[in-house]
């Protein structure tokens, strides 16, 4: 009995008695994409999808009707073996075995080096694409850089050197997460503050001056101390040792320490004003970027301490759960604003529903900027996707700031520059026709010389 899904070998059947191309090329897509579906996957998924465009794109399509059916249903014989390829080749889901997951991989990457005969040097034999190159990337999912999360560290000559660097160990892999950006986007405005790694920096060190010092103050944490070892513990181990009523500890003494640099309202010539704390002062000192093009961080006040005091958890590490959150999202991306010819297309607004119900699961604060995140990241969430998410949160201007204050400022920032939505009309355009000239090149209605889009 065949493993594949229900849908996935229903299709199976459905291509191979096809004999129209443009079918033909779109069915295998959708059937490719129900067998690969996990990210480790994704490598598979690109090279099968390319060797589907070149079967699709050497059809004879100029030929007469009943030729160019005639060779489709040949052509739909080959699309089915690279389907049973897809299903053999698979890597096994083994992500808790990383010892088997690299042996599984070195397997796969061997199958596809081709026999010595076929090598004309010793160099890398790589793929031939049936697109043009200009078109080429519309096979591929959009790649960019995303920084890992920090390694562990030990090797510690205190309790407090370890309890701080577990500490802030545990706030840069959140502040990590926020780090992706994409070079092949232009956003000319200065980083939102918690994108910036140049701001990660600042705020460990801010951790290190004014927070910690009145965390290793409590007498209860010293507690701590005797339940670690000190010489062979990590950053990582740190939070496997400890119980929960120590986290529990460790957290209120974290969250009491970012409390009392909270300014503080006090009644002065018949008027309340917020009084700032030198505390206070030395943390919006610490925090100042570098330069105003660095990153974008507003005048320190309540609503920053209080996000800089939401990114430490003592009971969960989020990466796991941010990572398949982004990944949800890198998916419906995709499949809404800028499909691969082999995705199925998400309904329009599949994208923002999905994020302000995911938004649940995660700090308050932080929400802001998953949503610029995603504009920094991905090329078609312009300034005008980012008014148009932010009318989804509340009626009035009023309302909508109080949910997402760094997201109406990043906006304010935007339409101060004509510039901006000026270069993302004419970015919009470009890929319109791109998404053209490959439905023309599929068709057979342009050549590869005449598929530019440049």
């Amino acid at each position: 009995m065949s493993d594949l899904p229900v849908d996935a070998e229903r299709l199976r059947h459905t291509i191979a008695a096809l004999d129209d191309p443009v079918e033909l090329m779109e069915q295998s897509y959708v059937a490719l994409t129900q067998i690969l579906r996990r990210t480790d996957e994704r490598e598979l998924l690109d090279q099968l999808s390319i060797l589907l465009g070149e079967v699709v794109g050497d059809l004879p399509f100029d030929a007469p009707e009943k030729e160019l059916r005639h060779h489709t249903r040949l052509a739909a014989a080959d699309c089915v073996a690279i389907l049973d390829a897809a299903r053999e080749k698979r890597v096994p889901h083994l992500e808790h075995d990383p010892v088997r997951r690299a042996q599984a991989a070195n397997r796969l990457l061997e199958d596809d080096v081709p026999p010595p005969a076929a090598q004309e040097d010793d160099g890398p034999q790589d793929l031939q694409y049936s697109l043009p190159p200009q078109l080429a990337h519309l096979l591929k999912h959009i790649e960019y850089p995303e920084p890992a999360p920090p390694n562990p560290r030990g090797g510690f000559a205190s309790f407090d050197d370890l309890c701080l660097a577990a500490l802030q160990y545990r706030v840069e892999r959140v502040l990590a997460f926020f780090q992706k950006h994409n070079p092949a986007v232009s956003r000319p405005l200065p980083l939102p503050f918690l994108l910036s790694p140049s701001f990660a920096e600042r705020y460990k060190q801010a951790v290190a001056a004014l927070i910690y010092p009145k965390i290793k103050s409590s007498r209860q944490l010293r507690l701590l101390a005797s339940n670690i070892d000190i010489g062979t513990a990590t950053t990582e181990s740190f939070w496997e040792h400890i119980n929960d009523s120590m986290k529990r500890l460790l957290e209120l003494t974290w969250n009491s320490a970012w409390n009392d640099l909270l300014l503080v309202s006090e009644l002065r010539d018949g008027e309340r004003v917020l009084k700032i704390k030198p505390e206070t002062k030395e943390l919006r000192d610490i925090l100042q970027p570098p330069s105003p093009a660095a990153y974008d961080l507003p005048h320190m006040g309540n609503d920053e301490i209080v996000l800089m005091r939401s990114l430490l958890s003592a009971s969960l590490d989020w990466w796991p759960q941010l990572s398949e959150f982004w990944r949800a999202c890198h998916t419906l991306y995709e499949q809404e604003w800028d499909p691969r010819v082999f995705q199925q297309q998400a309904r329009e607004g599949a994208l923002r529903d999905m994020l302000l119900k995911g938004f649940t699961a995660f700090p308050d604060p932080w929400h802001d900027f998953f949503v610029l995140m995603l504009h920094r990241v991905f090329p078609r969430l312009g300034t005008r996707y980012l008014e148009r998410f932010a009318y989804n949160l509340g009626q009035t201007e009023e309302s909508r700031r109080a949910r997402m204050p760094y997201l109406l400022r990043y906006i304010e920032q935007a339409q101060a520059r004509p510039d901006i939505r000026q270069q993302e009309h004419r970015d919009e355009d470009h890929w319109q026709q791109q998404v053209k000239a490959l439905a023309n090149y599929l068709k057979g209605v342009s050549s590869p010389t005449g598929a530019s889009a440049d």
